[in-house]
């Protein structure tokens, strides 16, 4: 795809669209395509995170521990948290047919943050709000059990 394009398709998601202009270009220049056939792991359980995904075209099969296998679609990220956070990928995704993918390194999102304070605050800002509504929504469920 086209810079635009890349661009364009990651500002679909509230992460990439808090950046400023030139660091979302950065992310797009820095983002790398990778293409799995049909069946190919992209990634598995406990594989280090080191990148997010976001699919450009085709299906994959993406299971979590305790969860259904959720299908994700062209447009889709995968690995959202390792982004920001040295962690394991806590489930397994599986390409269904061939799919390529927007492969995001987190050493590329930690450039954006230094180079670009607005930036980090804004997505700070976002992170902060997705916490909060979890926070919440687990308040909601901690009554419901008790």
């Amino acid at each position: 795809m086209a810079l635009r394009d890349d661009m364009l398709l990651l500002q679909a998601f509230p992460v990439f669209a808090a950046m400023e202009p030139e660091a979302l270009q950065l992310v797009a220049f820095s983002a790398e395509t990778r293409f799995l056939r049909s069946n190919d792991a992209l990634f598995r359980r406990g594989d280090p995170a080191d990148a997010a995904y976001i699919i450009t075209s085709g299906r994959m099969l993406v299971s979590t521990p305790g969860g259904e296998p959720v299908t994700a679609i062209r447009g889709a990220m995968v690995g959202e948290i390792a982004l920001f956070a040295e962690t394991e990928y806590q489930g397994t995704a599986i390409a269904q047919e061939t799919t390529s993918l927007m492969r995001i390194p987190r050493t590329v999102m930690r450039r954006v943050l230094e180079e670009f304070p607005d930036t980090a605050v804004n997505i700070f800002k976002i992170l902060r709000q997705r916490t909060d509504t979890l926070y919440r929504d687990l308040q909601r469920v901690s009554v419901t059990l008790d």
